[in-house]
């Protein structure tokens, strides 16, 4: 078994305990995520999000399917996810390309 500073990668519930662990051992209060949604994986850990990113993609995910997320288990639950993470800017913008009409909408 590696550390509670490896990234873990997991398609189970986590238990709450594990949750609160991997919080103190990275930022305190949160841990970031990064989700790929086809297969319904997780990665839980890391410095930035393409830490675990990079785990996910080494592990057979693909780039356009993954999405990062800060998780606060402490929060309320409608604050526990934030979805500021970086990667997901890259698939926003992949996303505008594809549906130019959704750039217009922005713009105004």
């Amino acid at each position: 078994m590696g550390s509670i500073l490896d990234i873990s990668i997991t398609s189970e519930r986590v238990p709450p305990e594990l949750l609160r662990d991997l919080c103190e051992a990275w930022f305190g209060d949160m841990v970031k995520i990064v989700v790929d949604v086809k297969r319904d994986v997780i990665a839980i850990g890391g410095a930035l999000h393409a830490d675990g990113e990079k785990v996910l993609l080494e592990n057979g995910s693909r780039e356009r399917d993954l999405w990062g997320a800060n998780f606060y288990p402490g929060n309320p639950p409608e604050e526990r996810i934030e979805y500021s993470a970086l990667i997901n800017i890259r698939l926003l913008a992949c996303a505008l390309r594809i549906h130019p009409q959704a750039y217009r909408r922005l713009k105004g």
